[in-house]
């Protein structure tokens, strides 16, 4: 196709050149296979954002600063065809974490939260299902495995950073672990 356009002027058929490159405009995302995911890591600058999709669910893992709604996360979300999200996680009471969740809540459907938040937090009064993370909470999807390895309940954090959910995604191969702002302490 580029050959055929860089060819003088006046050559008959040089326009189809520009046919031959209409493919290049289409890319085909290969779907994700049963025990698989796909991780990701969102630059959202300081703070933290994980895209996590499996063969048919999708989770959020915070969403940085409140400018990155917009400008990052739901760019990311339509690139990715994921037009609902099964789980959005807020690991901790941080701006820079959670910043863009609210414009996140606004413009897609959201199934579930999952927090570390306080009770009455502004983004709880109009959220869906809501549940707080707690060590030992787990679920599979599409044949990977979802485990939520910290926060106790009983634990007396110092900051909301100590508050942080820390999430192992596993599919038996390969294994991520995504520990928000915890510390030395916590770890």
């Amino acid at each position: 196709g580029v050959a055929l356009i860089l060819l003088p002027r006046g050559i008959p058929a040089r326009w189809l050149g520009g046919v031959m490159l209409l493919p290049l405009l289409y890319t085909p995302r290969a779907p994700i296979a049963q025990g698989q995911y796909l991780a990701h890591v969102l630059d959202v600058g300081q703070g933290l954002a994980v895209l996590i999709q499996t063969q048919r669910h999708t989770l959020l893992f915070d969403t940085g600063a409140a400018a990155n709604g917009s400008r990052v996360i739901l760019p990311v979300l339509r690139h990715v065809g994921a037009a609902r999200l099964d789980t959005l996680m807020l690991s901790h009471n941080d701006l820079d974490n959670i910043g863009a969740a609210l414009e996140v809540l606004q413009q897609l459907k959201v199934r579930q939260i999952r927090h570390s938040l306080p009770a009455l937090h502004p983004l709880l009064r109009t959220a869906p299902e809501q549940q707080v993370c707690q060590a030992g909470q787990a679920w599979d999807w599409d044949g990977v495995h979802f485990a939520i390895l910290w926060l106790r309940s009983d634990y007396l954090a110092s900051s909301d950073n100590a508050k942080s959910c820390v999430l192992r995604v596993d599919n038996g191969r390969h294994s991520l672990l995504i520990p928000a702002d915890i510390a030395r302490r916590e770890e």
